[in-house]
């Protein structure tokens, strides 16, 4: 797969522009680009066109997150037989509803 480009793109990108930038900010753009793992070309294009961008480092902190966040919580909730009910569920919920903003950053 192509970085950045969706699995099943049987699109060829024919059309071209030329954007002038300052040396600063072509090293940002290349800097930012290899962050999220794409092209600057797809960065641009998510960007433009609004579409999800995610980190690489994003991708990996959301898996670390589900194994061990999780994880533990759920140990926790376990050792315990379920004493501290209450709080582990609103741990739980709230490192589920941060891997969902990590995942819908962009």
């Amino acid at each position: 797969m192509a970085a950045g480009r969706p699995p099943n793109d049987d699109v060829r990108y024919e059309a071209r522009i030329s954007v002038r930038l300052h040396p600063h900010e072509k090293e940002h753009l290349k800097a930012d680009a290899r962050a999220a793992g794409l092209s600057m070309g797809e960065l641009v294009r998510r960007q433009y066109f609004n579409r999800p961008i995610i980190a690489d480092v994003d991708r990996e902190m959301i898996e670390q997150l589900r194994k061990l966040g999780v994880g533990l919580i759920k140990h926790v909730h376990n050792e315990t037989g379920g004493l501290h009910a209450a709080q582990t569920a609103a741990i739980l919920s709230d490192v589920q509803a941060f891997i969902h903003r990590l995942q819908r950053k962009k």
